[in-house]
C-alpha cells in the first residue's frame, strides 16, 4: 500500500500535479501497489484533482484529515463527524475568533463550507475564498449552521503565526469549557512560515489520517 497526502506531496507549490508524478502513480499501480490518498481536503476538492488519474473506482481517499473515507466509485467506508454539541462549543469558546471560523460539511455546492463573515475570511485567506466561492454560505449568527442539526464533518481557524498560537492558548485552558472541548476534539495545526499563516483543524476525538489509515 502506498498512502500519499496531495498538498507538497503530489501537488507542487502551484498546486499541479506533474506529468511525472502521474507516470510514477500510475507505474505503482500496474505494478500492484494499492495507492491510497489521505489529505485534509474535502472529498470533493481531492476527488476532482486526482479524476485525471483514471483510477479504479475501488481506490480510496481519505479526505478532510480522516474524517471521512470514501471510494472513488463514491461508497462511503468511514465517517467521523463532529457532534452538534461540540460546533456549537467551538463557536462560543472562539468568539473572539468567529472571523476565521469555518465548519465543513459532507455535501456539494452553498453550504459545504459555513462561516460568519466572508469580507474578514477574505482578508486572512483570500486565494482559499476565491477558490472555495462557489461552495461557501454565511450565517449570522454562524450557530444558524446548525439549527437543522446537521453534524459538521471538521471546523477551522486560521490566522497569523501569532493569532493561532493565542488561539491554541484559548483552546488549552484551564477553565470547564475549554477541558470539556478538548476532551471531544482532535487538533491538528499546520504552519505556513513564509507566508506567516497558520492553520487549526478541528475534528472529533480520534480522528485523523492515520487512525483511518490504519
Amino acid at each position: 500500500m502506498l498512502v500519499c497526502d496531495l498538498d507538497g506531496t503530489l501537488l507542487n507549490g502551484s498546486g499541479i500535479m506533474t506529468a511525472a508524478v502521474v507516470a510514477a502513480l500510475r507505474q505503482a499501480v500496474e505494478c500492484g501497489v494499492q495507492l491510497v490518498f489521505a489529505t485534509g481536503r474535502r472529498h470533493s476538492f481531492a476527488s476532482h484533482i486526482l479524476a485525471p488519474l483514471g483510477l479504479d473506482p475501488g481506490t480510496v481517499l481519505i479526505s478532510s484529515n480522516g474524517a471521512v473515507v470514501s471510494t472513488f466509485g463514491g461508497e462511503r467506508l468511514r465517517r467521523i463527524s463532529m457532534t452538534v454539541s461540540t460546533a456549537l462549543g467551538l463557536c462560543r469558546h472562539l468568539d473572539g475568533y468567529r472571523s476565521s471560523l469555518i465548519f465543513t460539511f459532507e455535501r456539494t455546492g452553498p453550504g459545504a463550507l459555513v462561516i460568519e463573515d466572508i469580507e474578514m475570511l477574505h482578508r486572512r485567506i483570500p486565494r482559499w475564498v476565491d477558490a472555495n466561492a462557489h461552495e461557501i454560505e454565511c450565517f449570522v449568527p454562524l450557530e444558524r449552521a446548525f439549527a437543522g442539526g446537521e453534524e459538521p464533518v471538521q471546523a477551522m481557524i486560521c490566522g497569523t503565526l501569532n493569532e493561532m498560537e493565542a488561539a491554541m492558548s484559548v483552546l488549552d485552558g484551564t477553565e470547564l469549557a475549554a477541558t470539556g472541548l478538548r476532551e471531544n476534539l482532535s487538533i491538528h495545526r499546520t504552519e505556513y512560515g513564509l507566508r506567516d499563516l497558520s492553520i487549526v483543524d478541528l475534528m472529533q476525538q480520534c480522528c485523523s489520517k492515520g487512525t483511518a489509515i490504519a
